[in-house]
């Protein structure tokens, strides 16, 4: 990246005005929750991100919360550790603390924007987790919102697509929030050289190998047509509303047709689903299919229209799968489970604390030796573990959790089998006990709702 003043850009701007200190209490205070003690701030060293650090900065310190800054350095190219340091010393300048969150690890030939994006967000809101902090913000303005527009509509986006980007979104715990959606580019430029200060320029925005240079550029020719940033944002925001009274509708009928039990399964109304609009049975589907399945990402549209064509249909099909999940037909209910048919790594627990285990159970540890445990791993129950179960303690047949339920159940498994499943109040009698045992348990598995997520 090279380092701008900003002052060669297109002259106009230079009549822009900077986003004032109560302006921006207008755009950020709604977006926030009450009692917030810390908020942390992502910033690569553009203009953007800066510009959305100080303002944070000077708000921050007026109302008495904790700042902090992470700017990660990706390693893609040669300078990329000159340019997160120059943000460091940047912010220490202004009495801002910046943490620099290194990405480690291969690089991608491919895709290389979206990888790096993707290892972006994961590298701060791992952070955030591991610091106790409940909120990040970010810059994105009204031109990305219009890019995103874009490159949605190119790619055939129905609504939710087209919403684009919310001003607050839910990330593994961590809140994700946008207070500069509605804010041309050019007004954080400005914000900049109010207060003399220096930014930088990614040479990626200029990359026509990247689609979203593509699309910068078709924004910029659709401007000259009177088809501006401003028009395309605002195209979104009726999106956006539309989202939202869909989503609304969409929690109505799951609230009164379904269950969601805590062990992670989910059943509903067959009745009700089956005359259920189009539009509205997807949405109550997807929303199924993601609590439990725990995927971040809805099923592809001709993959669920299938699904739902087999739903309206009795005699079609009474079992199917979809999203991670299995979806069985009995008289008129449907029952969701989350499928567990291809064997997957088991994932390692060292330390006491918790993870969000599958998307969807908050699992947490206590105790463990110092330095923690490697012979301690966290996997579904299984078939193989639910005979372990049966052969140790044969009341946990009577259960009030269904079998095919069970073996998708968390369970913490050593060398010699199950360890813990909280669920079923099961703990191995012999644990703790010769040369290999650890103090590790595994305390409790709490479902986590699609809106905590």
């Amino acid at each position: 990246m090279g380092v701008d003043r900003g002052f060669n850009t297109i002259t106009s701007s230079l009549k822009v005005s900077p986003i004032s200190e109560p302006e921006f209490d207008i755009l950020f205070s709604p977006i926030l929750v009450k009692d917030v003690s810390q908020i942390a701030v992502g910033v690569s060293g553009g203009p953007d991100s800066l510009a959305l650090s100080w303002l944070l900065h000077r708000w921050c310190e007026q109302i008495g919360i904790r700042l902090i800054a992470l700017t990660v350095d990706h390693r893609l190219r040669p300078n990329s550790s000159k340019d997160a340091r120059n943000v460091f010393l940047w912010l220490k300048s202004w009495g801002l603390n910046c943490i620099i969150l290194p990405w480690v690890g291969n690089k991608p030939s491919t895709g290389i924007q979206e990888t790096a994006r993707i290892a972006r967000y994961k590298l701060m809101i791992d952070w955030c987790i591991e610091n106790g902090v409940r909120d990040l913000a970010l810059a994105h303005h009204q031109e990305d919102q219009a890019e995103t527009f874009l490159m949605r509509l190119s790619r055939g986006s129905g609504i939710d697509g087209l919403a684009c980007m919310r001003e607050v979104t839910l990330r593994e715990g961590v809140r994700l929030l946008r207070p500069l959606l509605t804010v041309p580019k050019s007004r954080l430029r400005a914000t900049l050289k109010s207060q003399n200060q220096e930014w930088l320029e990614d040479p990626a925005n200029s990359n026509p190998a990247f689609t979203r240079t593509l699309i910068r550029d078709l924004s910029i020719l659709l401007s000259e047509r009177e088809v501006g940033t401003q028009r395309l944002a605002h195209l979104s925001e009726q999106f956006g509303r539309i989202r939202v009274r869909l989503e609304e509708l969409t929690r109505l009928v799951v609230d009164r047709a379904a269950i969601i039990h805590s062990t992670g399964w989910a059943t509903i109304n067959g009745e009700l689903l089956i005359h259920l609009p189009d539009e509205i049975g997807r949405r109550v589907m997807i929303f199924l299919l993601q609590s439990i399945g725990g995927r971040s990402y809805p099923p592809r549209r001709k993959r669920l229209d299938r699904i739902m064509t087999f739903i309206k249909d009795p005699d079609h099909c009474t079992a199917f799968s979809l999203g991670g999940c299995s979806i069985s037909r009995q008289d008129h209910q449907f029952t969701i489970l989350r499928e567990e048919l291809r064997q997957t790594a088991a994932s390692p627990i060292f330390f006491a604390g918790s993870v969000m285990w599958r998307g969807i159970f908050r699992c947490t540890f206590e105790g463990g030796p110092e330095g923690g445990s490697l012979l301690t791993a966290l996997a579904p129950l299984g078939r193989k573990g639910w005979a372990q179960l049966v052969h140790e303690q044969p009341e946990v047949r009577n259960s009030n959790i269904a079998y095919p339920v069970a073996l998708t159940l968390p369970a913490l498994f050593d060398v010699r089998g199950v360890v813990n499943v909280p669920h079923l109040n099961y703990n191995r009698k012999d644990y703790n006990t010769g040369l290999n045992s650890t103090n590790l348990k595994f305390i409790s598995a709490k479902f986590v709702s699609l809106e905590e997520r």
